[in-house]
């Protein structure tokens, strides 16, 4: 295996995945930049007896909530006083079929969130998710399957969508691109286990 080559083989994969979580693509850009640098740097601790995909998305995952954290450190209340203030919320989106099961999928716990997207949306198997996920291929069985029950309760509820507080900072006026990237990556196959 050459290392360079298997990591640029998954480049579009790890975009796809950096862009459903982070739900912006600068900071998706970034996060995969990140990856594959710390795979880069990580290659000799690499086990090549294991599968490499589910060991570079698990790097994504780890940076990604590392950032996360260091995230809802800052805060610049300066902005949100006069977005809050200023800008009124258009109504419009919050109809849209795919604008609510988006927010239903966020509404989740982030394990569940996590396994949901990496088996339903990407096309994982539990097993390479339980390997992304670092836990057993039983707990994400058990993690899609209630995430699907809640997904499926919160959409056909007519009452407001409540986020996850993890995911309350980000942006979900565009469902669109958020699961575009996914749907040019299952077209194309590159989620193919």
């Amino acid at each position: 295996m050459i290392f360079a080559d298997e990591l640029k083989k998954i480049l579009p994969d790890l975009r796809a995945f950096a862009r459903s979580l982070a739900r912006d693509t600068v900071h998706a850009d970034d996060l995969v930049q990140e990856t594959c640098l710390r795979a880069w740097n990580a290659r000799d601790q690499f086990d090549t007896s294991r599968p490499f995909r589910p060991w570079v998305f698990r790097i994504l995952r780890n940076a990604f909530y590392e950032r996360s954290r260091r995230m809802a450190r800052r805060v610049d209340m300066e902005n949100e006083f006069f977005e809050s203030a200023l800008v009124e919320q258009c109504r419009l989106e919050e109809r849209s079929d795919l604008a609510r099961m988006t927010k239903a999928i966020y509404s989740l716990k982030a394990k569940q969130r996590d396994a949901f997207i990496l088996v339903v949306v990407a096309g994982f198997t539990y097993e390479q998710t339980a390997e992304i996920c670092e836990t057993t291929v039983g707990t994400v069985k058990s993690r899609v399957s209630r995430a699907r029950e809640l997904i499926l309760a919160v959409y056909e509820s007519s009452a407001p969508v409540r986020i996850a507080d993890d995911a309350a900072t980000l942006d979900l006026e565009d469902p669109m691109e958020t699961f575009g990237a996914h749907l040019r990556s299952l077209q194309g196959n590159t989620f193919a286990a």
